[in-house]
């Protein structure tokens, strides 16, 4: 269990203090590079390149992330690759509405055969131009069959058992900020958290123990029951807190800080590190580039 810590971390806490079982798999933003997916791993602390590609999602021994499939850079595909080693890559998805925004943080069910992901411009239905629209997620099978579209939402999450969940964007009439979960067809959004949300919520993240998620909210780290929607502020930082994800065991959290009002190049050239927390203490990995979202903590 994680408790409530106001993380006021240092460059005290250097790498040898970082857990010992795992990696981290996350997106690099490098202002003189192309963007990037990394491993780090915790062993060792070594740092390798898996892919070109950015918003990796890992799920089971496969990671989804969004790669670009076309001569213009909105054609996004959705790619799955094996997460050790990013061996067998096969481009699954490339959206031809795409060219209207931008997919981006893609989600995998659980047994791999559905795909969820935000989509910045879903197309008005009445709409003369594709470009005239509202965030929303989309939802598709394993091959690229679409399953679903809704406007006003954002970033997706399924649980253990392969339902859907997405954080409602407050952008359309009927659908308010908050947490909401679908049916068993991606359909028929009912709000969850009873109100207790009233701002953006991102980087929604499954609970290990399958019980619970994980969210950023006004720039802190909160986890909230599935059964009784009552969330509760588990981690928070002196600068807003932009991605998090759990430890494999439940047993700490991962997440990166920025500050958008200090988005200097000098910071971005020196880069931005990951946090740890748990229990038993805290630490800090620092980076020379800035690491993007989601983060995955993997066996």
């Amino acid at each position: 269990m994680i408790t409530l810590a106001f993380l006021a971390l240092t460059a005290s806490a250097q790498a040898q203090d970082l857990p010992q079982e795992g990696s981290i798999i996350f997106e690099a933003n490098d202002p003189m590079e192309a963007v990037q997916i990394m491993r780090l791993d915790l062993a060792t602390g070594d740092i390798v390149v898996e892919a070109d590609g950015e918003n990796p999602f890992a799920a089971g021994d496969e990671v989804v992330f969004i790669s670009r499939c076309g001569e213009f850079s909105l054609d996004a595909a959705i790619t799955i690759a094996d997460a050790d080693g990013f061996t067998s890559t096969v481009p699954d998805v490339c959206d031809p509405d795409a060219t209207g925004g931008r997919l981006n943080a893609p989600v995998m069910s659980p047994d791999g055969q559905v795909i969820a992901v935000n989509d910045p411009v879903i197309p008005d239905k009445d709409a003369l131009l594709s470009s005239i629209g509202t965030q929303g997620i989309r939802v598709y099978s394993r091959g690229g069959e679409p399953l679903a579209e809704h406007q006003g939402f954002a970033y997706p999450v399924f649980d253990a058992g392969g339902t859907l969940y997405a954080a409602g964007t407050g952008e359309i009439e009927g659908v308010s900020h908050g947490i909401y979960r679908f049916d068993g067809g991606y359909a028929n959004p009912e709000r969850i958290d009873d109100g207790r949300l009233n701002g953006p919520v991102w980087s929604m993240r499954l609970h290990p123990d399958g019980d619970a998620i994980g969210f950023v909210f006004n720039g802190a780290i909160f986890r909230m029951s599935l059964e009784t929607g009552v969330p509760e502020r588990i981690a928070r930082s002196a600068v807003p807190i932009a991605w998090m994800d759990f430890a494999p065991d439940g047993s700490g959290i991962i997440y990166v800080s920025s500050d958008p009002l200090d988005e200097s190049i000098a910071q971005k050239l020196s880069g931005y590190p990951l946090h740890f927390v748990s229990d038993d203490g805290s630490a800090m990995y620092p980076l020379s580039f800035i690491p993007g979202g989601p983060l995955n903590w993997i066996k």
